[in-house]
């Protein structure tokens, strides 16, 4: 395995390193688990049009994947991604 290093401000750091001894890992394995179990926006974006495929086979015939529904959730998943709780769209 290659390893590399990151540079980061000392105070996140130390706080790095308190989360991961609470956890029982270390610094590199926390970001590794961090970097691993995180979507991509693009990822995020096809689990959403396959949870809305399966609604639509499974569930919800009428289900609505109009434009403007796409527009909603998109804004929806903007929210999050931002670290804001979502508003009601």
């Amino acid at each position: 395995m290659t390893t590399t290093t990151i540079q980061i401000e000392a105070a996140a750091r130390d706080r790095l390193r308190i989360l991961a001894a609470e956890r029982g890992t270390t610094i590199g394995g926390l970001v590794s688990d961090f970097a691993y179990t995180q979507l991509t926006a693009d990822e995020l974006t096809a689990r959403g049009e396959r949870v809305a495929a399966y609604i639509k086979a499974n569930l919800s015939p009428e289900f609505d994947t109009d434009a403007d529904a796409k527009t909603r959730v998109k804004a929806f998943m903007d929210e999050v991604r931002a670290g804001r709780d979502p508003k009601e769209l």
